[in-house]
């Protein structure tokens, strides 16, 4: 009788101590913590579980964005226009179907073989399990056109932007030069070139070689036989260096002698590195006149031109003086 009294009073002990409220800064006994914090986590999940478990099954309206797939497009068909990629919809149902809608959405068939398609009775029969209220756009219209295919060429968008004193020599090269674009007769008789996407390249060698996308700036109404090319450029380090050339006239007949003011012109250019010693040697550097053109002036002044020996690598140059007084001479 005892020992019942005595459990009695230790479970009347342990109760009272659960509910009564201590003063702030009172710490609870060691031996309270854990059972008293187990139980309030556990009231807490139940109450949380409880209130999702109703509002789960409660009725509740929202707008959801659901893709549009199109279907039944003939291989020998493409589209003029692409429509929307998806729709707005207003659905109505169970917040467990809502849940399943917004993660997991189905698509809404568009029937290609179908002008004006009304995505109403269509996005009833595609999204089950809840009420369809409204859609956004409500139809949609399929523009086609017979198929095309043809090759055009590929415009890179490249800028090398090499270090001081490097610049880009000869034309790049693009690997492949063309692509294959397909898809409705109009839009491809309007295509002339395709380009690359937009990349700046700043080359850390004597080469560049990098893969570009190419750009799709026609919303997929276009298919590519390829999705990328490689662009390849070369880079040289130039100098200046400076010579005296003589000047030679081209053109002008055995009997006309011309005279300069000066028998020689001096160019100041720019040439590859490597070949700085060659260019100072070349014999066939030199600046010319054609006997033409000095027929044609009037002023006793004629700017030169250069001829570059070849397999050199020159870039731009200035004359001193940029321009040779002359006189001619007969000779008997």
């Amino acid at each position: 009788m005892s020992s019942t009294s005595s459990d009695r009073s230790w479970l009347e002990q342990r109760v009272r101590d659960l509910l009564t409220t201590r003063p702030i800064g009172q710490p609870a006994p060691p031996e309270d913590e854990g059972p008293r914090g187990t139980m309030i986590t556990l009231c807490i999940l139940a109450s949380v579980l409880l209130w999702f478990s109703f509002s789960m099954r409660e009725t509740h309206q929202r707008m959801l964005d659901i893709p549009l797939e199109v279907q039944n497009l003939s291989d020998s068909e493409a589209l003029v226009l692409e429509p929307p990629s998806s729709a707005r919809v207003q659905v109505e149902g169970e917040g467990i179907q809502l849940l399943r809608l917004y993660y997991n959405p189905p698509s809404i068939p568009v029937d290609a073989s179908v002008e004006n398609l009304d995505l109403t009775t269509v996005a009833s029969e595609a999204i089950t399990g809840v009420r369809v209220e409204a859609i956004v756009p409500r139809t949609v219209a399929i523009r086609k056109e017979p198929r095309l295919r043809k090759r055009v060429p590929v415009e890179p968008r490249v800028s090398v932007v090499p270090p001081p004193g490097h610049h880009v020599v000869g034309s790049a090269a693009v690997r492949p030069d063309s692509v294959t674009v397909e898809g409705a007769a109009s839009v491809i008789a309007a295509i002339g070139r395709w380009p690359t996407r937009r990349l700046q390249v700043q080359p850390q060698g004597d080469t560049v070689s990098v893969m570009v996308a190419l750009s799709d700036t026609l919303g997929g109404l276009v298919e590519l036989d390829a999705s990328s090319v490689t662009y390849s450029a070369s880079v040289r380090e130039f100098t200046e260096a400076t010579r005296d050339v003589e000047i030679r006239v081209l053109g002008a007949p055995a009997r006309q002698d011309i005279k300069f003011d000066r028998p020689t012109v001096r160019v100041i250019y720019q040439v590859a590195l490597d070949q700085y010693d060659e260019a100072l040697e070349a014999e066939d550097f030199y600046a010319e006149v054609h006997f033409n053109a000095m027929r044609r002036d009037t002023t006793g002044n004629i700017v030169p031109a250069v001829h570059y020996p070849e397999g050199i690598l020159f870039r731009e140059y200035r004359l001193d003086p940029p321009a040779l007084g002359y006189y001619f001479e007969v000779i008997d």
